[in-house]
């Protein structure tokens, strides 16, 4: 799923975790700030996918081994 984007920011958060959840809400701050951009002809259109995983939720997702959240930006092509 994330190869079909140039870039793919990946949020896997703890809703349990306040600091979690607050870098998770940078991430959400930060799309916001990058679409407003580039709807306002500021930047140049990105095929960007945005992900999010709840590890409350889905925590066989987690990517280490202690569960813990992970933020990750990945370029492709």
């Amino acid at each position: 799923m994330i190869e079909q984007h140039e870039f793919s920011v990946i949020s896997l958060y703890k809703p349990s975790e306040s600091l979690s959840v607050e870098v998770h809400g940078f991430l959400e701050e930060a799309k916001e700030f990058l679409e407003a951009k580039t709807s306002a002809g500021a930047w140049s259109q990105r095929n960007i996918g945005w992900f999010k995983v709840n590890l409350d939720q889905d925590p066989e997702l987690k990517i280490d081994e202690k569960g813990r959240s992970t933020q990750a930006v990945l370029g492709h092509g």
